[in-house]
């Protein structure tokens, strides 16, 4: 029985580990500076969008998956809301971004609240 104990909590540490590497290399930089720089940016690209026209009932929560290519533009590669989906990629890609120091053709993470 402690062996099982032993291999259980073993299995639940190493699933542990791997679960929050894995999101740690996925998030924005690791430049704080340069997150809220970028977030910044595309927060001004939002501020375009008109809600209302959406139909956004409260708030609406949005991951955004995109890199940033070699000449500084944003590229949507996937969000968590289908129905919004082709609204961001129209709002964001190609966009050319100004913030220093993003490592290029590398994938970041970005949740977005839409509010009414």
């Amino acid at each position: 029985m402690n062996k099982l104990k032993l291999f259980l909590a073993a299995v639940l540490l190493s699933v542990t580990t791997t679960f929050s590497f894995a999101t740690n290399d996925a998030l924005l930089s690791n430049n704080p500076s340069t997150n809220s720089d970028l977030r910044s940016e595309i927060n001004d690209l939002f501020d375009n969008l008109d809600v209302e026209a959406l139909a956004i009932e409260g708030e609406e929560k949005i991951t955004i998956e995109f890199i940033v290519t070699d000449d500084s533009k944003i590229l949507v590669t996937k969000t968590s809301n289908k129905r919004l989906d082709d609204t961001v990629k129209y709002l964001l890609n190609y966009k050319t971004v100004s913030t220093e120091n993003i490592k290029k053709n590398e994938k970041y993470i970005l949740p977005i609240i839409l509010k009414k």
